[in-house]
Formats: structure tokens, C-alpha cells, sequence
């Protein structure tokens, strides 16, 4: 069933083969009714953004849902976005946090950034940006670059930790040579 997820991986990417989201469809179905929950959530996503069927909210939810209860993070993970912005359920930022907080607490630096946001924004919890840090570090230092832009600007700000412009520079360097626009928007700004 493994197969069946990478390769509907490289047909709804486009890499190695030409791309088809119908073939990407039922692979990651064949992989999601075989137990490979990965192909469960990459197929909600098939569904939450439109990609070669129709956007169905409800479905992608369904099958976040179902992979997030398989113990698949990435499913908690995007899961916790359907509930954060309100996509086909009521928005709810309590449970978003628990979701990515299951995810983060297993190593999903997805999940780890979006406690970020939430901490940094104070939805769904108390705004902490020593929180917002320590989840944004998290993530960053796992490779997710939009933190590390993020963690940047916390360093630039002096929000939940000591200003410091260099480590802010350092911080969207990292960001931008992973190709977050933004950081390098931001590099070139400081003195």
C-alpha cells in the first residue's frame, strides 16, 4: 500500500510521471482502503483543494479524520487546518490546538508550526510568544522554513525572547535560501 501512496504522490506532483490527479485519486484510495493512512490524508487533500474532483470539505474531513485515528500526523495536522479556518466545520481553534499539539507532541513539524501560530495569535489559547518561540524553534530546527521566518520575526520584534537583529538575519536567511519569499523581503530590510 506503500507503493500505491508514493507513487499517486509522483502523479499528483508531477514528478517522474505526467501529472493526473485521477490516477493520483486512485492510488491514494487503493493505499487508504488498504490501511495506509498516509494515502487517506493525502487523499482528503485531493478533495479539500479542488485537485481533479470536486471540492468536498466534508469528505477531506472525513478522511483527515480517519487518518489522524490511524496514528498518521500528517492527517492530525491537516485536520487541525480544517478547524482552524473554519473549512466545511465551524472554526474552532481549541480543537486545532489539540490536533497539532498530537502532532507536534509525535515530531510533525506541520503540526509544531501551527501551535506556533495559534500561541503567536492567541487563538484558542493565551497569546504566549515565549510558546509561539518554543513551537516555532521546534519546527524550524525540523526543517520547516516558514517557522524558522516566523521565529525571525520574534527575533526582530523582541517578541518572547531578547531582540536580536542578527539572529532575526540568521533566522530569514535560513527562511529565504528555503525559498519563503517573505524572509528574503525581510533580510533585505534589516540595516
Amino acid at each position: 500500500m506503500a507503493a500505491c501512496n508514493i507513487l499517486g504522490f509522483e502523479y499528483s506532483s508531477g514528478q517522474k510521471v505526467k501529472q493526473d490527479y485521477g490516477q493520483a485519486h486512485m492510488l491514494y484510495q487503493k493505499a487508504c482502503d488498504g490501511g495506509f493512512m498516509a494515502g487517506c490524508s493525502n487523499l482528503g487533500y485531493l478533495y479539500d483543494y479542488s485537485k481533479g474532483v470536486d471540492q468536498d470539505y466534508g469528505k477531506a474531513r472525513e478522511l483527515y479524520q480517519k487518518s489522524c485515528d490511524g496514528g498518521n500526523m500528517d492527517g492530525c495536522t491537516r485536520l487541525g487546518y480544517v478547524y482552524e479556518n473554519g473549512r466545511g466545520v465551524n472554526q474552532d481553534f481549541v480543537q486545532a490546538r489539540m490536533l497539532y499539539q498530537k502532532a507536534c507532541d509525535t515530531g510533525d513539524v506541520v503540526g509544531c508550526k501551527g501551535l506556533g501560530i495559534l500561541y503567536y495569535h492567541g487563538q484558542g489559547v493565551a497569546q504566549d510568544y515565549v510558546q509561539a518561540r518554543k513551537f516555532y524553534e521546534k519546527a524550524c530546527n525540523g526543517g520547516n522554513m516558514v517557522s524558522c521566518n516566523n521565529l525571525g520575526t520574534l527575533y526582530y520584534d523582541g517578541q518572547g525572547v531578547i531582540q536580536d537583529k542578527s539572529q532575526a538575519r540568521t533566522l530569514y536567511k535560513k527562511a529565504c535560501d528555503g525559498g519563503i519569499e517573505q524572509a528574503c523581503t525581510s533580510m533585505r530590510g534589516l540595516p
